[in-house]
């Protein structure tokens, strides 16, 4: 999951300290059990500028691993099994509340989120986030195009806000009726993203760092990730109920797309609006 697997560790880290006083020395697991320290290539840009966390080993520090429990598997993830079919594997989940972690900004970073949203005129704003990976989970959080659009056109409409959708690659298409800002740095991103007044997003990263800012978000869990294992108390999570929901599938579900069919733009406007006159 990337980010979101960073801000997680991130959470569990700062309990730690806040209980031991100790810096946390982020570790990872090899496959005979043992840890080893962190490659460069693994250093999160989530790490920076966070005081409780250290590269020098040979401090007074805790040694903790970003991939906890058995060495392989994660906090929410209890194991990654066989599909009986033979097309792929998917993602047996366990309940985790995740601990929100507050990212810490530079002097610099916070006049660059500053500059960003003078810049681009933002006041009350909402983020809509129709980006996803499919390095994971396929096209299985694929909402639809035209329904993020249509989300949007309908968002614009309502008075005093502005919708936004902030564009982690220049060369992705413009999300029409929405004002589309390109940040390259994913740490101003989510900066800017922490003023707004509510964010909608399908499950994944974004949700994990505005978890930590507090910032309410609608979340689309569809039929593939476990609400169990990954909410944050000011989200309004929108699941899918079926026997096979939470599936964790990472190759293409015909269950996915029917849930992410049952997820109307309707259904998401309605508690969008909702929210937005809480």
């Amino acid at each position: 999951m990337g980010l979101g697997d960073d801000l997680m560790f991130l959470g569990e880290a700062e309990k730690v300290y806040n209980e031991t006083g100790k810096k946390i020395f982020p570790v990872m697991p090899r496959g005979n059990g043992s840890v080893r320290p962190l490659p460069d290539h693994k250093w999160s840009p989530m790490y920076n500028n966070v005081d409780f966390i250290t590269k020098d080993p040979t401090k007074d520090c805790y040694s903790l691993s970003i991939k906890p429990s058995n060495g392989r598997y994660n906090h929410y993830m209890e194991e990654l099994a066989d599909d009986a079919e033979g097309k792929g594997k998917y993602i047996k989940y366990k309940n985790y509340t995740p601990k929100p972690f507050k990212l810490r900004f530079t002097k610099e970073e916070h006049q660059a989120i500053k500059d960003q949203i003078v810049y681009n005129n933002l006041h009350r704003f909402v983020v809509i986030n129709p980006d996803y990976k499919e390095d994971v989970f396929k096209s299985n959080k694929d909402w639809g195009w035209s329904k993020w659009t249509d989300l949007s056109k309908r968002l614009s409409e309502l008075k005093h806000t502005k919708v936004v959708r902030i564009k982690p690659s220049a060369d992705l298409e413009d999300l029409p009726y929405a004002q589309n800002i390109h940040i390259n740095n994913v740490r101003i991103a989510f900066g800017v993203i922490s003023k707004a007044k509510l964010f909608v997003t399908y499950e994944g990263g974004l949700m994990h760092a505005m978890g930590g800012f507090n910032v309410p978000g609608v979340i689309l869990y569809g039929g593939l990730t476990s609400v169990d294992a990954m909410k944050y108390e000011r989200n309004t999570n929108i699941v899918y109920e079926h026997p096979e929901t939470p599936c964790g599938r990472q190759f293409d579900c015909d269950h996915c797309k029917i849930a992410n069919s049952w997820m109307t733009v309707k259904k998401v406007y309605d508690i969008v609006e909702s929210k937005l006159n809480d």
